[in-house]
Formats: C-alpha cells, sequence, structure tokens
C-alpha cells in the first residue's frame, strides 16, 4: 500500500509540475507571445514593425528577468541580447517601408526577412523570451518546488521497510 501512495506522490508532482508549464506558457503567449506570431503573420513591412514594437514593449514591460536559464548562462541567452536583435530587425523593416511595394528590391527584401529572419530568428528570440517568464513566473517557482516536494516525500513513503 505504501508502494502505491508513493507511486501515486511521484505521479501527482509531475501533473503539477507538467500543469504550471502548460498555465505559464499560456500566460505567456496571451500577454507577450501573441505580438511575435502577428507580426510573422503580418504581410507588410509597416504591420510587422508594428506588431514588433508591441513585442517589444511587452517585454520590457512584463518580462523582468534578465537571464533565460539558471545554469549554463551565456549572452546570446539574455533578454537584453535578444531586444538588440529584435531591434535590428525593426530597422531593416523601417528600411523596407520606404521602399515602393511593387518594386524588385522590396519584394527581395520582403521575401529574405520572412524566409530568413522571421523563420530562424524570431522563433529563436520567441523562446527565449519565453524561457525568461518562466523563470520570473511564481506560479512556475512554486510548482517547481511543490513538485519537487511531492516527488520527495512520494519516494521516501515508497521505499519498502523492513519491520522491526
Amino acid at each position: 500500500m505504501k508502494m502505491i501512495i508513493g507511486a501515486l506522490l511521484v505521479l501527482f508532482s509531475l501533473v503539477v509540475l507538467v500543469w504550471g508549464l502548460i498555465a505559464c506558457s499560456y500566460s505567456y503567449d496571451v500577454a507577450v507571445g501573441q505580438y511575435v506570431k502577428l507580426a510573422d503573420d503580418a504581410s507588410t513591412a509597416q504591420l510587422k514593425t508594428d506588431y514588433l514594437s508591441q513585442y517589444t514593449r511587452a517585454i520590457d514591460a512584463r518580462i523582468l528577468r534578465n537571464d533565460a536559464r539558471f545554469i549554463f548562462k551565456c549572452e546570446r541567452l539574455t533578454r537584453d541580447t535578444q531586444l538588440k536583435v529584435i531591434g535590428s530587425l525593426m530597422e531593416r523593416l523601417r528600411d523596407t517601408t520606404a521602399m515602393d511595394p511593387k518594386s524588385f528590391e522590396y519584394q527581395q527584401t520582403m521575401l529574405q526577412l520572412t524566409g530568413q529572419e522571421f523563420d530562424h530568428t524570431l522563433q529563436e528570440v520567441d523562446i527565449i523570451m519565453q524561457s525568461c517568464w518562466l523563470r520570473q513566473s511564481p506560479g512556475m517557482v512554486f510548482g517547481l518546488w511543490f513538485s519537487w516536494l511531492f516527488f520527495l516525500v512520494g519516494i521516501l513513503v515508497g521505499i519498502p521497510r523492513d519491520e522491526i
């Protein structure tokens, strides 16, 4: 019976951890991440720039942590560095808005921006920002500690002991 209770506590800790990840991920998408997806979906350089501006404002207002990782930290995985990357992309988009939309130059620039920059760069930026969000989220921190507690209690309860 103790083994079953221990196994259920371990399982419950994993459920709490997964639920915490899903809830925090959803709250990030609603508060911040939706703007980068809208920028990717937009067709014109001006609209892409507008949504990226909203994205950077949401990051500045809501993501307070600079580091995306607890361990194995590096400069590339920081909020400030990724904001510089977004700023350089927005600068290229602003330059593109000055071009004639019917010109070959505009078409090539938009193709390159949407094909490479948005596909690769913004996807990675969004993942790093989401990691910063998860790291600062009180629900996630509580979920981690709660799941570890239940995991350890489940292991301790489930260990068979010889009766004395």
